[in-house]
């Protein structure tokens, strides 16, 4: 397991946490994903054999939220 962070963008609110939580929770081989509000950055820890970090930002990117 390994775990990256990076910045996020878009409106950071509760609801906008459990949105990005739940996309990123649903990609096969991650584990957790912790939102940061205060500093609007998510913390992400997975599998590097199953999944890699631009499959991450995509799906945060999907949702409306992109990588600073």
């Amino acid at each position: 397991m390994e775990t990256t962070s990076f910045s996020i963008d878009g409106k950071t609110d509760e609801k906008s946490v459990d949105t990005i939580k739940n996309s990123v929770l649903a990609i096969s081989g991650v584990f957790n994903a912790d939102i940061d509000l205060a500093n609007s950055r998510i913390h992400v820890t997975y599998d590097p054999e199953t999944i890699d970090i631009p499959v991450i930002k995509s799906a945060v990117d999907a949702i409306g939220f992109s990588e600073r």
